[in-house]
């Protein structure tokens, strides 16, 4: 007995969580404009991302020194 109410449990949570678009189908779907997109949220991760790219930045730019200061001593000698 126990097994049926699991299992009557099982399926009205399964018919609960599905998703019931019975009043579209597929050609009304694609009749509709495409959403428009959102604009990015800022997250906790937002410093860190800030930081990596400044990192880049400053990376790029001492390798751009380095070249020109190992440009310079190849002259010198």
């Amino acid at each position: 007995m126990s097994r049926i109410v699991w299992i009557a449990m099982l399926g009205a949570l399964a018919v609960a969580c599905s998703n019931n678009d019975s009043g579209q189908n597929a050609d009304t779907a694609a009749d509709r404009p495409a959403a428009e997109p959102q604009a990015r949220e800022e997250t906790v991760f937002d410093p860190l991302v800030g930081t990596m790219d400044r990192a880049k930045g400053v990376e790029t730019l001492s390798g751009g020194r380095m070249d020109e200061l190992n440009k310079q001593l190849e002259e010198s000698e």
